[in-house]
């Protein structure tokens, strides 16, 4: 589709793992060719943008994607000049929500965790990913009386994700949506490793991250820490 044509920027990509830095004129030409990947990448992490920018009040983000069909990567290339005033807004709206919500876009980010950089073509399933995923996610609870601000537009989109909805079953802690995400940017042989509450093990609100995890992860381990108020530890 409309991503195709990003397989051949990641060539840049390939040359930069290629490049050793160890004199001047190396890291001038590495310095070259990452600002050459970001520019070959930008309307494509536009487009996601406006895809994204659907769930936080760019009204007409689904239009413009239904209405210019495979050729909006393009339109956002060429600065959006044959589109209507509104769909330019469109444009501008999701760059500026973009900014707001810090949008991230893992396989662009890092193409070759998900691109097979060789063969110019997306790594299959099971490959495609980080060999290691390690992290200390946040326990908060997405709501706006626990963070003190609107957070109605993020619960929508999660809410409204497939991707997320092994988390959506009680209250929506933070650490539930990480576990979610980190399943998704491992690959098929890879390790992932979290500290996350006790809860995880037990509790019925976090049934559905537990389930995805013992039906498509093969678990290793689990080290329970006891707190400082814990008998054990005197």
């Amino acid at each position: 589709g409309p991503f195709q044509g990003l397989l051949s920027a990641t060539a840049f990509v390939e040359e930069l793992r290629r490049l050793p830095d160890a004199t001047i004129e190396q890291a001038e030409r590495s310095h070259a060719l990452y600002n050459q990947f970001e520019e070959a990448m930008a309307p494509y992490k536009a487009a996601l943008n406006i895809w994204v920018s659907r769930f936080f009040g760019n009204k007409l983000a689904q239009e413009y994607l239904t209405r210019v069909g495979q050729d909006y990567v393009e339109e956002i290339r060429s600065g959006g000049k044959d589109l209507s005033p509104q769909y330019r807004e469109v444009i501008t709206k999701a760059a500026e929500i973009s900014q707001e919500k810090r949008l991230f876009h893992w396989d662009l980010e890092f193409p070759e965790a998900f691109v097979d950089l060789e063969r110019k073509t997306w790594k299959s399933k099971g490959g495609k990913g980080f060999d290691a995923v390690i992290g200390n996610p946040p326990y908060d609870v997405l709501s706006t009386e626990e963070l003190g601000y609107d957070v109605s537009q993020e619960l929508n989109y999660y809410k409204s994700n497939t991707f997320y909805i092994a988390a959506v079953r009680g209250k929506l802690n933070l650490y539930k949506l990480f576990v979610c995400v980190a399943m998704s940017l491992t690959n098929r042989s890879g390790s992932l490793s979290f500290i996350v509450p006790m809860t995880l093990l037990g509790d019925d609100q976090a049934r559905g991250v537990r389930s995805s995890l013992l039906l498509n992860a093969d678990l290793n381990a689990v080290e329970s820490f006891p707190q400082k108020d814990d008998p054990r530890r005197r």
